[in-house]
């Protein structure tokens, strides 16, 4: 496929608009406004530039994040080896330390569906909201109009 190798993406264009979101990195770290950034960095739009700068900051954070995972990965494996091995051997302690090596990576990937959760009245039933009470002045006499007085 033109433009990509080993999946990454190698265009010119790709290496251009790195460089300018770069450039619009360095100008916003001076100081400078997102409408001096549109105008030095090549952007259509102060809003371009801005979501230049926003785009790269986020880059920023996002690749020592995954370099961090990754590390943590290959020390979950380095354990995984060691214990598994005992494990199959019929290591009780080794059977549960992998299945906390395995709840980890699991974690740290994001594999677990979230938990539900549900909040429960001191009875133990779910908990029901009360309709409002909306009090309103007609002709001078105030009248109450939530729902139960008008089921009546």
């Amino acid at each position: 496929m033109a433009g990509v190798k080993n999946g990454k993406k190698t265009s010119p264009e790709t290496a251009e608009a790195k460089a300018r979101a770069a450039k619009a990195l360095e100008l916003r770290m001076e100081g400078k406004t997102f409408v001096v950034i549109a105008a030095e960095a090549g952007y259509n739009s102060p809003q371009a530039a801005h979501d230049a700068v926003k785009r790269a900051l986020d880059a920023t954070i996002r690749e020592p994040a995954d370099r961090l995972r990754a590390l943590e990965l290959e020390r979950l494996d380095v354990l995984w080896q060691i214990q598994y091995l005992n494990a199959q051997a019929g290591d009780v302690q080794a059977m549960a330390a992998c299945m906390k090596i395995m709840e980890r990576r699991a974690k740290l990937l994001g594999l677990d569906a979230p938990a539900k959760a549900e909040v429960t009245g001191a009875d133990g039933h779910p908990l029901t909201a009360a309709a409002p009470v909306l009090n309103i002045v007609i002709d001078g006499e105030r009248k109450d109009a939530s729902p139960a007085s008008q089921a009546g």
